[in-house]
């Protein structure tokens, strides 16, 4: 199949793991025969030659604009929310171009996601979306300009045409909330690990050795790392190590361990690329991951399980739909205190029933998050939605901009 990706970044610019998810389905494509090119932003240009389509990396095009390059969910009612023109033309033109099989979106917020969706669905194509995240964050957010967009566009089809992936039950359940109906086409395909990293579990005594890795920001719980710490020092107990991997807020961080007077326990590690850290999750008892309670999935979590090492994490997460609290995970509310419980049961967990759980955590991860059973259910949903476009997206590009205008002059649009 000649296969097009839509995402508002693409790596080596990114924010996290959606965009490094869009990259290793690419990418996988790629390596399964399929043809494909990926339309993106020029957010974080790659000038070092990655964009050339060559080995295993597909062709990628930089037309898109972002109106607001993030994933997080926000109360954002500006027009580029829903509706970016010039994205509108280039994404015709890449349809009239190209001629793809089939459609696979990723990450859309900031580039208008319903819009574009609609465009496609109006030219005959079933596009393919992958929720990572909730995209349609910022047309809930604003109901006035909701309804004024859904009464001019009549986007209420396109929910019902599009194939929707989820990467979890979780997700699935936020967004159908959110835009008031359950979806027609829908199927869960949870994150994934690198099978060559996958380790097996060497036994190992004390001190207990927990690992963050993940975005340093206040939103995936760093700072609740560092407070439980000093509750478990504050109780008398010191055999445990703590090594911090990731990108963001370093700075202020490291000014919070020295001034908690952590650093005899808790160090940074630096922002390693993710194929050097992930051998590297089998030399620790547990990941800490205290992260936001609607975190979509957490693919760190299937990362470190795939390794052996256990994932404490926030209850509720996507990733947890997987695991069971006290087998082969620990689920603990989003406190350093309950923060703190965990690392001292871990601590004094006999090192054989500590052996025990993180073989569990691995035998998960082996069950449900291998990076081929993904792709294959990608490559699945691709191939039950593929066709040409069936109407000139010319045409339909030029009808949207027209409903365009009219909605932006629409007294409650």
């Amino acid at each position: 199949m000649r296969i097009l990706i839509l995402s508002n970044l693409y790596p080596p610019g990114f924010i996290g793991g959606y965009e490094l998810g869009a990259s290793e389905i690419a990418r996988g494509l790629r390596r399964a025969g399929h043809q494909v090119d990926v339309l993106t932003s020029s957010y974080a240009v790659d000038d070092s030659g990655g964009d050339l389509g060559m080995d295993d990396t597909p062709l990628v095009h930089r037309g898109f604009d972002c109106a607001s390059p993030s994933r997080s969910p926000q109360d954002d009612s500006r027009p580029g929310a829903f509706v970016l023109p010039r994205n509108l033309r280039e994404l015709a033109g890449k349809l009239a171009t190209l001629q793809p099989d089939a459609v696979l979106c990723f990450n859309l917020a900031g580039v208008g996601a319903p819009s574009i969706l609609r465009l496609l669905v109006a030219s005959g194509v079933r596009p393919v979306v992958y929720m990572m995240d909730h995209v349609f964050s910022t047309l809930c957010a604003d109901a006035v300009r909701r309804r004024g967009f859904e009464r001019v566009f009549s986007s209420a089809d396109w929910p019902q045409t599009v194939r929707f992936l989820f990467m979890s039950q979780t997700l699935q359940d936020e967004v159908e909330g959110a835009l008031g109906f359950a979806l027609s086409h829908t199927s869960i395909v949870p994150g994934w690990f690198d099978h060559a990293a996958e380790a097996e579990v060497v036994p190992r005594d004390a001190p207990a050795r927990f690992v963050f890795a993940s975005r340093i920001a206040g939103h995936k719980g760093v700072g609740i790392v560092l407070d439980a710490c000093r509750l478990v020092l504050d109780g008398g107990h010191t055999d445990f190590t703590v090594d911090v991997y990731g990108a963001g807020e370093v700075a202020p961080m490291l000014q919070r361990i020295v001034s908690m007077r952590l650093s005899d326990n808790v160090r940074y590690a630096g922002a390693p690329d993710k194929s050097v850290l992930m051998p590297n999750l089998s030399a620790y008892d547990c990941l800490l991951f205290p992260t936001m309670h609607r975190e979509p999935f957490g693919f760190i979590v299937a990362e470190a399980a795939s390794a052996g090492c256990i994932p404490v994490m926030t209850y509720g997460i996507g990733a947890g739909e997987w695991f069971l609290d006290g087998i082969d995970c620990l689920k603990i509310n989003r406190e350093p205190v309950a923060l703190q419980a965990a690392m001292l049961r871990v601590m004094t967990m006999p090192p054989d029933e500590r052996t025990t759980m993180r073989r569990r955590a691995l035998a998960v991860a082996r069950r449900f998050f291998r990076f081929d059973d993904a792709l294959s259910r990608v490559e699945a949903a691709l191939a039950g939605a593929a066709g040409k476009p069936g109407h000139p997206p010319r045409a339909m590009e030029a009808a949207l901009a027209v409903l365009t205008d009219i909605w932006r002059a629409s007294p409650d649009g």
